[in-house]
């Protein structure tokens, strides 16, 4: 079992800040010329979900499609594996660990996802943050790795029905790949952190609501949490953010992601 005998390091929210340990990963669009990626910084005991938000924000993508992770053989997300209770703690604890990201299972974006370090949290440092980074992603569905470049090649040409539909897509005659804002990028980021912070206290309320009327009651343990304590949009009520993960939608067909180390074996 990955990361069973792996103990998440306690993390301890103070408003947006924390203190505890901290991933940084580098994300890197797979199959795209020149090359997309992010350095990201995010907290230890981050779930999965947690990190799709936060690689959604980082990256540029809407969040209009499935998603899903890969390590090794074993797969989270939609309609695969829980991804509410694997923490990166957990999955990689360790520099050099990888892991696989996948955006959209038409157009079949994917992400190798590499921890750089595992740092102590900074003070008075906001996270999960962005560092570094290079261009700017694709416009959603352009047609994975290889429509992209369609794409770009009927924007040159300027003419026909695919110069039509690439304006469409687009929003314009022109793209500038190399156009990324990391500051942006963080304030979005900043966002999220407060959401986590306001999410993380609701839930040890609630924790300890549960404990005392346990207690009071003398009798065991009170049943789990109620359904809204890990909502399948990661903690974030209605109205307070966009971009944000819809959940498990069951029924779609899901191809294989396969990591890309694991491929060359």
């Amino acid at each position: 079992m990955i990361g069973a005998a792996t103990v998440a390091p306690v993390i301890v929210t103070k408003g947006r800040f924390v203190v505890g340990t901290i991933h940084q990963l580098k994300v890197t669009l797979r199959d795209a010329h020149p090359l997309v990626w992010r350095r990201i910084h995010v907290p230890s005991t981050a779930n999965l979900l947690d990190l799709h938000n936060v690689i959604q924000f980082a990256m540029g993508w809407d969040n209009e499609h499935l998603h899903m992770f890969a390590k090794e053989w074993m797969e989270y997300g939609d309609n695969a594996s829980s991804e509410y209770d694997v923490t990166l703690a957990a999955l990689l604890p360790t520099i050099g660990g990888r892991l696989a990201y996948r955006y959209d299972f038409g157009d079949c974006w994917d992400h190798d996802i590499e921890v750089e370090k595992i740092h102590q949290g900074a003070p008075k440092t906001t996270y999960p943050r962005c560092t570094a980074g290079g261009r700017a992603c694709p416009p959603e569905d352009t047609g994975g790795p290889d429509g992209f470049v369609e794409h770009l090649r009927a924007l040159r040409h300027r003419k026909g029905w695919k110069y039509q539909q690439a304006r469409h897509l687009f929003g314009s005659g022109t793209w500038d790949g190399a156009a990324w804002d990391k500051d942006e990028v963080n304030d979005h980021l900043a966002e999220l952190a407060k959401h986590w912070a306001k999410r993380d206290a609701n839930r040890a309320r609630e924790l300890a609501a549960e404990q005392e009327a346990a207690t009071s009651a003398k009798t065991s343990p009170a049943p789990s949490s109620p359904a809204n304590d890990r909502p399948e949009n990661g903690g974030f009520r209605d109205g307070e953010a966009t971009k944000i993960v819809e959940g498990h939608r069951p029924g779609a067909t899901v191809p294989k992601l396969i990591p890309q180390h694991a491929r060359r074996k």
